[in-house]
């Protein structure tokens, strides 16, 4: 109740200080589409595997899309992976207290308040679901086995890195096992048992989107094919400019995971227990993180002051924050207060008081969709039915927001906008500026010298007849309406 209780004071304050944009807005309006009655992959493109998308449309369902609400949901179930990790630690530590540490530093550590809320795909059900399956692994239970791959397999469904959350869980519990046992065949009905489950659920959801949704080619092509082969691949200095900003927001807990990994070892070696030598798996890192915590403090007394432990770490975060709010441009978190979304949802509602609800519109933002209740029309293309996207999307270069550049994707062209946008699109918006999200627009708009853009026609069909702005906000929202 004390780690739950934490958890809801830092993190409950901040549910509606995020911005409502970029990834959570794209991944939210496609909950929005697919529970308005819109196929996945065959009429909406989306850059992941389907379970946290069907996730979000049964929050957006029971919520009457209501933003506020969603999140309170998507909390909800962050507090159930609070559960989850504490039950973890416990499993594979022999001090309460290191699971307790370890928990705290999960719910307080800078990026995670964060992400609790901006980032449901990713982190709230990828991280609720992982540990759920970690935690039923380490039982003995043929039934919790089992249950051990399903959640597995539903966690890969929701983010692929689940795949190697997997294939970590799975190589620290058969080396564990083996090391306690020496006995192969025992060891192979355990690992039997986690595969069939995760069996299960993989295939019974290929199954699903090939039968049921006929979407298998698209479903190949975008959540796959878009991440591995048709995105450029980052350049040596990419990675390395990616690697030392997350070295830089991680430094805390880089320097404690170390500590913590070496005494881990140490343990280990001196009790001959080989098998804690896997902790250093990333899924036990947060246990690593509390050794040296509890170590310290333990080493000062006897009996730990439990006020001397939060002022440590409460110290902790705040050496996170600063390291956290360095890494950046700009922040995508619960630290700084936005006008986003009361500027977006003025704008939503603007839209909607123009086209009925049955009446399409277009905007690369989705967020403006979401808060107008109205559907993005994608554009005319088989494989990349576009509903919210960023300007990578042309065969035209473009520039990212870390400063560099890199070749476009070549997915779609503006006319095949042109194409969809017939006498059923009522509305157009289109975002001038630049800001924090790299919008498509002013390509879409001009054009480039591989290709025309969209202007001409646009002001042919259409008539411009708002721009809205607001102050503190680089962008510009122009309203175009059909003529």
């Amino acid at each position: 109740m004390v780690l739950i209780a934490v958890a809801v004071a830092s993190h409950l304050p901040f549910l509606m200080t995020g911005p409502f944009f970029s990834d959570e807005a794209i991944y939210t309006y496609a909950g929005y589409a697919i529970m308005r009655g819109t196929v996945p992959y065959a009429e909406i493109t989306l850059p992941q595997p389907p379970l946290g998308y069907l996730m979000l449309a049964g929050e957006i369902a029971i919520t009457n899309a209501n933003l506020q609400l969603v999140r309170e949901i998507n909390f909800l179930v962050y507090l159930v992976g609070v559960i989850f990790v504490f039950r973890v630690l416990t499993r594979v530590s022999t001090r309460p207290l290191t699971s307790f540490v370890g928990t705290l530093i999960y719910i307080l550590f800078p990026p995670v308040l964060s992400y609790s809320f901006s980032a449901p795909l990713e982190f709230t059900y990828f991280v609720t679901l992982v540990f759920a399956g970690l935690y039923f692994g380490l039982s003995e239970n043929r039934l919790s086995l089992f249950s051990s791959g399903i959640f597995s397999g539903l966690a890969i469904l929701v983010w692929y890195p689940g795949l190697l959350a997997f294939f970590a869980f799975l190589g620290y519990g058969t080396t564990k096992r083996f090391a306690e046992t020496m006995s192969w065949s025992n060891l192979l009905k355990k690992v039997g048992f986690v595969l069939s489950g995760l069996t299960v659920v993989l295939l019974g959801t290929l199954g699903f989107i090939a039968l049921y949704w006929k979407a298998y080619p698209q479903f190949l092509s975008q959540s796959l094919g878009l991440q591995t082969s048709v995105r450029a691949g980052f350049s040596f200095a990419e990675k390395g400019y990616f690697i030392l900003a997350y070295l830089q927001v991680f430094s805390p807990l880089v320097f404690l995971g170390i500590i913590g990994g070496i005494l881990s070892v140490l343990t280990a070696l001196q009790k001959r227990r080989f098998g804690e030598l896997f902790f250093v798996y990333w899924f036990a890192l947060i246990f690593t993180l509390a050794r040296p915590i509890v170590d310290l403090t333990s080493s000062l007394q006897r009996r730990l002051s439990r006020l001397k432990l939060i002022a440590l770490l409460l110290l902790l975060v705040g050496v996170s924050a600063l390291a956290y709010s360095g890494a950046g441009n700009y922040s995508t978190g619960q630290f700084s207060n936005n006008s986003f979304n009361a500027d977006e949802q003025y704008v939503g509602h603007y839209v909607a008081s123009i086209a009925s609800i049955n009446q399409l519109i277009w905007t690369s933002e989705p967020s403006i969709a979401f808060y107008a209740n109205r559907l993005i029309i994608p554009p005319n293309s088989t494989l990349w039915k576009l509903q919210g996207f960023f300007d990578d999307v042309f065969n035209t270069s473009f520039t990212d927001t870390a400063g560099f550049s890199h070749p476009g994707s070549d997915l779609v062209t503006p006319i095949q906008f042109e194409q969809s946008w017939d006498s059923t699109v009522r509305v157009l918006i289109f975002i001038r500026g630049s800001g924090p999200i790299p919008y498509p627009d002013a390509t879409l708009w001009s054009g480039s010298s591989a290709m025309p853009g969209v202007s001409g026609w646009v002001a042919s069909h259409y008539s411009s007849i708002a721009l809205l702005t607001f102050s503190g906000n680089p962008y510009a929202y122009e309203v175009w309406e059909r003529s």
